[in-house]
């Protein structure tokens, strides 16, 4: 595992050509296989903070568990697997409201999670 410094250095590297060149950020982007949205948060960090502000972050919540228990995963899969199949963002909406009720903490939405769409509906449609 690399450490904060050298992990800082090789950020700065890479926003160097948009710090002190003027190359914009989405060809830094595209050259190092980020997004956009990643070279400005580092350029940001590192106008405001130094070296400093490129150093990884320690997750807040490092050392505890991020998995649903089974009552949220049930819970999903029932709204999900139901017909006609409700999308993902109502899905996660009902289960937020749930997780309101019952005193759970409630689950973070990564956009992301959409790509797997089809893949959850063919799981639910081998076991209809």
């Amino acid at each position: 595992m690399k450490g904060n410094g050298s992990r800082a250095l090789e950020r700065f590297a890479k926003i160097r050509p948009c710090v002190e060149e003027g190359v914009s950020q989405a060809e830094v982007a595209r050259a190092h296989g980020v997004s956009s949205s990643t070279v400005q948060r580092w350029i940001k960090r590192y106008r405001e903070q130094g070296l400093v502000g490129l150093a990884r972050e320690e997750r807040a919540d490092r050392g505890h568990s991020r998995d649903l228990s089974k009552e949220e995963i049930e819970l999903i899969e029932g709204f999900y697997l139901s017909r006609p199949r409700p999308q993902l963002r109502s899905v996660y909406r009902k289960v937020c409201r749930v997780a309101r009720e019952q005193g759970w903490k409630e689950p973070s939405y990564d956009p992301r999670v959409s790509n797997c769409e089809e893949d959850v509906a063919s799981l639910g449609d081998a076991g209809a």
